[in-house]
């Protein structure tokens, strides 16, 4: 089930590679074009959010049995929704619409296992099959003194922040917070903190983990592009969660840092330790 960002892209190119066979649900006005380019045309069906049963009845007919949540959705209001008579039910079950992101995916996950027999497995499930993770990360550059300062402020903010369901990353300067990501997705929060930037040393972008997490959901990820990004935003580095993270190309996103010349660090929650 794919939405915006690369992730969805990745996953299909290593499933083809692995001889897996698949079926994609593109979430419309969610899901990139590009990841049309990339599948057959019998392999995929575009349906908005709201419209759950044709979701459910196109996994029936195409008796798929496994789900892979990935890419961001911006959530939609319950009239953008426009949910049908099977969203509906989802809805008032689980009391959703009253939720933070990650407890509404995980409201929908549950009533599809429960009550449709669905398995849903994680994006990380199929990367590993690529490796497409860091274990070790080791960028040419290194945080000085300042830019610890700036990713242990970021930590402690996302810390106190996660029960709240709010936002995974912050961009930290000097001290001054430039940014707190919130429904816009990271991408959106470096672009705008960029027009926020002071004079000097550059800022921090500080990505982390919710508190409870589902790794079924929303898995904290970075690629290529977060580095280029970043680098036209002026900041010095980035720090992300020791934890686990889903890092796309992570040997292009390594080489991207080093000719840039941005850090790229491990670190946990509420804490300046790699």
């Amino acid at each position: 089930m794919a939405g915006g960002g690369n992730l969805p892209i990745s996953l299909i190119q290593i499933l083809k590679e692995n001889t897996i066979p698949f079926s994609v649900i593109g979430l419309k006005d969610h899901y990139e074009p590009d990841l049309l380019r990339t599948v057959a045309s019998d392999q995929w069906a575009e349906f908005r959010i709201g419209a759950v049963g044709k979701i459910l009845k196109f996994i029936n007919q195409n008796q798929i049995s496994h789900l892979v949540f990935a890419g961001h959705v911006k959530r939609p209001s319950l009239a953008e929704l426009r949910p049908d008579t099977q969203a509906m039910k989802i809805l008032l079950k689980t009391g959703a619409m009253a939720m933070g992101d990650d407890q509404l995916l995980s409201a929908i996950a549950r009533y599809l296992e429960d009550q449709k027999g669905l398995k849903i497995i994680s994006a990380t499930d199929i990367l590993t099959l690529a490796d497409d993770r860091l274990h070790s990360i080791k960028t040419k550059c290194q945080p000085d003194k300042g830019a610890w300062e700036d990713i242990k402020k970021g930590a402690l903010i996302l810390t106190s922040l996660s029960a709240h369901d709010i936002g995974q990353s912050v961009i930290v300067q000097q001290g001054i917070v430039l940014g707190i990501e919130a429904i816009e997705g990271t991408d959106a929060l470096i672009l705008r903190s960029g027009k926020l930037a002071r004079k000097g040393q550059g800022g921090v972008l500080v990505k982390l983990q919710k508190e409870q997490q589902s790794q079924k959901f929303d898995v904290p990820t970075i690629g290529p592009d977060t580095i280029e990004n970043a680098s036209d935003a002026g900041l010095v580095g980035i720090a992300i969660d020791k934890r686990g993270m889903i890092v796309l190309q992570p040997e292009k996103v390594v080489s991207r840092a080093d000719t840039l010349g941005l850090f790229l660090v491990e670190i946990a929650p509420a804490s300046q330790e790699t």
